[in-house]
């Protein structure tokens, strides 16, 4: 999911989403690029993964480009070896 939402600024009740996910075992991650992690901590909020922009905030001078995964070892480490994952971790969508 993604908090605040793109282009309307909608905000998600991170708690109750996070915990809409554990209870049906799965794993939440949040794109909180318009949130920043200065402004919004979904993994203290219980998201397991939190993706973050460096481009648009952390650098804020269009000087770089760049992300961050933030979550426990264990799920960012080592992705899954799957054809969706591959799909999705593929930018440039030449994986098929």
């Amino acid at each position: 999911m993604e908090t605040p939402t793109n282009p309307t600024l909608r905000v998600v009740d991170l708690r109750k989403a996070a915990a809409l996910a554990r209870r049906h075992k799965l794993v939440s991650l949040v794109d909180s690029t318009f949130g920043s992690p200065v402004l919004q901590k979904p993994i203290e909020l219980g998201f397991d993964l939190a993706l973050h922009s460096t481009t648009k905030y952390l650098g804020g001078h269009s000087d770089l480009i760049g992300g961050a995964a933030i979550g426990k070892r264990e799920l960012i480490a080592k992705p899954p070896d799957d054809h969706l994952s591959r799909r999705l971790m593929d930018p440039e969508g030449l994986i098929f």
